[in-house]
């Protein structure tokens, strides 16, 4: 998806950061994380391979109730962690 979007763009290897899957649903008693949600997280992960990319680790902030983590203004603070340190 990066390479596609850098490529649509025309940039070049512009800044990409992203947020990684945040924590949601039950905690589980097996400590393996099975199903979709660890592949997606696995292959966010390998988009820091890709040159000037950033990683914003989320899963410590979810609600096992809501996806989206109510914690925006930390989110943001984690992306903008990257961007001041790269940028």
């Amino acid at each position: 998806m990066i390479r596609g979007w850098r490529s649509a763009w025309g940039q070049g290897d512009f800044p990409f950061y992203f947020v990684h899957l945040a924590g949601f649903c039950a905690r589980q008693r097996d400590p393996v994380e099975r199903g979709s949600r660890a592949k997606l997280r696995e292959a966010q992960l390998k988009g820091m391979a890709l040159p000037n990319t950033g990683l914003a680790v989320a899963t410590d902030i979810g609600d096992a109730a809501d996806i989206h983590p109510r914690n925006k203004q930390e989110v943001g603070r984690r992306l903008s962690l990257w961007a001041l340190a790269k940028d």
